[in-house]
């Protein structure tokens, strides 16, 4: 289940609306949190250019060791949440993790076409 966090101040909610379990209409906001997303994308960015994992690479690189590497990064999530580590340390691996799983897609993405 997704929670909504307030949306930025300036922001407009959608002019669509809803019925409530009690009979009243709410506003149903359009506001969806990014800052995860721009997050990965900024480790993605610093793949490629500060690292050199360009799409060349990364499509030369077998498919095997990207599900490995894929598997290692949610397992520490998963031992992390287990042992109660803080939120953003969590975070931050998913946020890595996350950036991985793009970069794997692009991957794919050139052998399905």
């Amino acid at each position: 289940m997704m929670s909504r966090s307030s949306p930025p101040a300036g922001h407009t909610p959608s002019e669509s609306s809803c019925e409530t379990a009690g009979g009243g209409d709410t506003r149903a906001q359009d506001f969806v949190p990014v800052a995860a997303m721009e997050a990965m994308l900024q480790i993605r960015h610093q793949q490629i250019h500060q690292f050199g994992h360009t799409l060349e690479a990364d499509r030369a690189r077998p498919t095997l060791d990207w599900a490995r590497d894929i598997e290692n990064a949610a397992r520490a999530i998963l031992e992390d949440a287990q042992f109660n580590k803080p939120a953003d340390r969590l975070r931050r691996r998913a946020i890595k993790l996350g950036a991985l799983l793009m970069a794997f897609a692009d991957k794919l993405e050139g052998e399905v076409q």
